[in-house]
């Protein structure tokens, strides 16, 4: 879901393209799989990703993400990568966004089963990362 001041900026600038900061969860469970989402608006398979609010720490920020898309808990453990995007995204509305992505890998403690509570995805769910699904996103 896209995020009040978000939605407020375009107000002002329509489809130009925003500088945002973003998180993305590398998250494990205990049996080794990892966490993806079946985003609803590409139909890609992708990892858990997000905006930052404003104040809000990026870490905190992907915990909340993950929680909201995919009804999931989880810790992160120690920060995988931080990178800005090479070419802006255009969304299927024509917004454009250009994003410092910042890549956690998490923990998931037991057994949990993920869903969809906040309907941005189609579906979600635990992958070898031997046998990810397809079709899977390329960020």
């Amino acid at each position: 879901m896209t995020p009040d001041y978000i939605l407020n900026l375009r107000e002002k600038v329509g489809k130009e393209r925003l500088w945002i900061s973003a998180v993305e969860g590398i998250v494990e469970n205990e049996e080794g799989k990892i966490l993806l989402a079946k985003r609803k608006d590409d139909g890609l398979w992708c990892m858990v990703a997000g905006i930052i609010e404003p104040g809000e720490q990026p870490a905190d920020a992907l915990k909340r993400e993950v929680k909201e898309e995919t009804g999931v808990e989880c810790a992160p453990v120690f920060l995988a990568n931080v990178q800005s995007m090479d070419e802006p995204k255009v969304y299927p509305n024509g917004d454009e966004i250009l994003a410092l992505n910042i890549l956690f890998y998490c923990s998931a403690p037991g057994r949990q089963t993920p869903g969809c509570p906040d309907g941005e995805n189609e579906s979600s769910g635990w992958f070898d990362p031997t046998r990810l699904p397809s079709p899977i996103s390329s960020r």
